[in-house]
């Protein structure tokens, strides 16, 4: 089965059209920046995204609906063995991903947030929120990997 439906990407999508493409490639030169090896941990690269975000437009830009990119990362963290991260409800709460919510206190919710993803994985998935045509769209996706 598919990790989001496809009426959650639309939804993403329509929820971030301030997330244009000038947005996105001031983000990917940061991160080019700061992660000289092309990899990052999960809430390494949300910092500069927000970071970013905030600095262009505002405390108050950020991706909406970030618990659906949230969702992506964890289970691609479950996939590549950062074990099982099965969260109850409490757990879901309580993770301070894109999503929001508070901070993870348990032991292996921290510890998987430590593995280093690549960074075209994670640009990818910041993608499935960016807000133009689909020749952008795959264009920074290309640009990416």
């Amino acid at each position: 089965s598919s990790i989001l439906d496809p009426m959650e990407i639309d939804d993403l999508r329509a929820a971030n059209s301030e997330f244009n493409l000038e947005v996105w490639e001031t983000i990917v030169e940061e991160l080019k920046m700061v992660t000289p090896n092309g990899k990052a941990t999960y809430p390494e690269f949300l910092s500069v995204v927000v970071r970013v975000m905030r600095k262009l437009k505002g405390e108050e830009f950020t991706i909406q609906l970030g618990h659906l990119l949230d969702r992506v990362v964890i289970s691609e963290l479950e996939r590549s063995g950062g074990g099982d991260f099965a969260k109850s409800d409490e757990e879901e709460k309580n993770f301070d991903g894109i999503g929001g919510g508070g901070e993870d206190s348990t032991k292996q919710g921290s510890k998987i947030m430590e593995t280093e993803l690549p960074l075209s994985f994670l640009l990818a998935t910041l993608s499935l929120a960016l807000h133009g045509t689909v020749a952008d769209r795959i264009r920074v996706l290309y640009d990416a990997m």
